[in-house]
């Protein structure tokens, strides 16, 4: 909802498509604030798609919006990441942890209308530059989750404990 509103803000300063993916409780509100909000031609609702279908629209994104008040660690983020998204997430959500605000994506209230709208409008006009550099260090990100980095470092780690214990004895 509040995404919407911002972006019903936005809508004459800057151009967009916004895509809604998936089915829910709040799918018809949502879908009456567009219409209410005169957006929608920019606002599309996919319903439940696939999770292949779902990467690819990401993969055609510039930015990925994930507001939630609930969400712990989602790995939706690092999909949209991994696909080359600009994300923009809750803070204090448990996404903070990894996203880093302004150097991997950026991080918002998910109450404040006026911080989400700095944050989205900051976003939306980056330079060409900038956005690359976000792009790269989210890529980066996504890479020191993968499985045979996630068990180097845990390798490292074990040898750093072995390594302390023969000292300590």
């Amino acid at each position: 909802e509040k995404t919407i509103n911002v972006l019903n803000r936005i809508k004459t300063e800057i151009a967009f498509e916004f895509t809604i993916v998936g089915d829910g409780l709040e799918r018809k509100r949502l879908e009456q604030l567009a219409i209410d909000s005169n957006l929608v031609d920019k606002v599309n609702f996919t319903g439940s798609i696939s999770r292949n279908e779902t990467f690819g629209l990401m993969k055609n994104s510039d930015i990925f919006i994930m507001l939630s008040k609930k969400e712990t660690l989602g790995l939706v983020y690092l999909e949209a990441m991994a696909a080359g998204c600009i994300v923009i997430g809750t803070r204090g959500q448990g996404i903070d942890g990894i996203v880093i605000d302004g150097e991997n994506g950026f991080l918002t209230s998910s109450s404040d209308e006026e911080e989400i709208y700095q944050t989205i409008r900051y976003v939306m006009t980056l330079s060409g530059k900038e956005q690359k550099r976000i792009r790269k260090n989210a890529k980066d990100t996504v890479n020191s989750f993968s499985d045979r980095a996630v068990s180097k470092k845990y390798y490292s780690n074990i040898c750093a404990v072995m390594q302390g214990n023969a000292v300590d004895e």
